[in-house]
């Protein structure tokens, strides 16, 4: 499969990659890498966590354009996916948690530009116009909360600076692909600098759903992608030392929902015709290696939309760093999924259709103050945090049963608020030139609370009544 990729820089510069990548290096000097992992910046190798840095160069050569694709860089990274990416899980070495129910809460803390995301969805973005991710492993509670009990995801965006630059990057591939992003830098006033970035991702499913002949509502490619958005920063330094960071985001990804084929034989009584040959339906053959269609006849996708405003203040002090971070984000995922995979052949009983749609807005704020230089021997970090979630859940299910002529759907929904503050102080001390002792401490308040409707009974399981809490 070739994939065709261009990078322009400042429109002149220009490297075309076919399944390969060339890379022209200026000096042998090597780069002293600066991280934020501890809240703070710091070189990497003085960092006293587990840390892993990947910057936006390396995710581009591992062709790594979504979060989910983060394993392709770290392998201590590994995604969990499923057919409605409300309940996608990222696991650090093995510990996550996939968040299939609303009251459920991430173990893996996930972190966009110093804003902490409430759920794993709200994560699941472009990496486009990247700094680096630092993936921290392990338990990192004293900093980052109760949901890092796993490690943390931390994904750092480039900032404007007041270099005047335009980079392109376009990726031609397979299956009518076809990504394109451009970022524009530079400054727009005597103090002030700016940077915006918009991308548009598109490929065409590789699974043919052959119902598609027989109804044109149904998607005709499965396991597709449609990705659109854009990031705009500005960056304002004041007299007083001070610097304002201003940062807006959309983004929407419509995916045409995930196709299973028929690799083997199924039971019996699953293909619509000769079990040994061909679904009389569709056409479908059952095929190891050969097999790249379907018959689903209900539709399928998955539509994510995120958006996103913070405002970062940071203020140099005497021998102090203040940070303030205020953030206001929505999130929504619509689904729809062909739970059975089948076209409604007479069987004993299909589980027809899931679908619904679950909406997070979540509002944070976070004050950090840290010291330049050490005091007495003691380096430190102290913050407070806050941050609170609405949620919303609708869930609705169609199950059909033929033998008895039986066609239901029932439906639920669900409110799930939370709010969660914190004080946290974490402390680093020199007991000699090559020996410190660390400590940390964290106070978090957590309120959780939830209505549940389910105006439907259960469906099939008759005489039980309706229910509201």
């Amino acid at each position: 499969m070739g994939v065709i990729m261009l990078k322009v820089r400042n429109l002149i510069f220009i490297a075309f990659l076919l399944n390969s990548f060339i890379f022209a290096q200026e000096n042998d000097d090597v780069e002293e890498v600066i991280i934020t992992a501890q809240k703070k910046e710091e070189r990497y190798v003085d960092v006293p966590v587990s840390v892993t840095t990947v910057s936006g160069e390396a995710l581009e050569i591992a062709r790594a354009g979504y979060v989910q694709e983060i394993v392709q860089a770290s392998p201590s990274v590994t995604y969990n996916r499923t057919a409605g990416m409300r309940g996608d899980g990222i696991y650090i070495r093995g510990i996550g948690t996939s968040l299939f129910q609303s009251g459920v809460e991430p173990t893996i803390s996930a972190v966009l530009d110093g804003v902490v995301l409430g759920r794993t969805y709200n994560f699941l973005t472009n990496l486009v116009d990247i700094e680096r991710i630092e993936i921290l492993r392990g338990p990192q509670g004293t900093l980052f909360g109760k949901n890092a009990s796993g490690g943390v995801i931390n994904i750092v965006t480039k900032d404007p600076s007041d270099v005047a630059s335009t980079d392109l990057y376009v990726q031609l591939g397979s299956n009518n692909e076809r990504n394109l992003t451009a970022a524009f830098n530079g400054p727009v006033s005597q103090n002030a600098s700016g940077r915006l970035t918009i991308f548009n991702k598109y490929r065409d499913g590789f699974i043919t759903n052959e119902y598609h002949k027989l109804d044109s509502s149904v998607e005709e490619l499965m396991n597709g992608n449609d990705s659109q958005g854009f990031r705009g920063k500005l960056l304002w330094f004041l007299d007083n030392g001070t610097e304002v960071l201003l940062t807006a985001d959309y983004e929407n990804q419509y995916r045409t929902g995930i196709a299973s084929t028929l690799r083997a034989v199924p039971a019996p009584g699953f293909i619509d015709g000769d079990p040994a040959t061909t679904n009389a339906t569709c056409g479908v053959v059952p095929s190891e290696e050969e097999n790249f269609s379907t018959c689903m006849n209900h539709p399928a996708f998955n539509e994510l939309e995120h958006s996103g405003v913070s405002l970062t203040v940071t203020r140099d002090l005497e021998n102090h760093v203040f940070k303030s971070i205020t953030s206001s984000r929505d999130s929504s995922i619509a689904t729809e999924q062909d739970v059975d995979n089948h076209w409604d052949a007479d069987w004993t009983v299909g589980l027809a259709r899931n679908g619904g749609v679950s909406e997070t807005q979540q509002f944070t704020q976070e004050f950090q103050l840290t010291n330049i230089e050490p005091l007495n021997g003691l380096n430190y970090t102290l913050g407070f945090f806050y941050f609170t979630q609405d949620l919303f859940r609708n869930f609705n299910r169609r199950v059909t049963w033929p033998a008895i002529g039986f066609d239901g759907t029932g439906y639920m929904n669900a409110d799930v608020d939370s709010t969660n503050w914190a004080l946290y102080a974490d402390t680093t001390y020199e007991l000699a030139e090559d020996l410190s002792l660390i400590a940390g401490l964290r106070y978090t308040n957590d309120e959780l609370s939830y209505n549940f409707d389910r105006p439907t009974g259960p469906i099939i399981i008759p005489n039980i009544p309706n229910l509201s809490q």
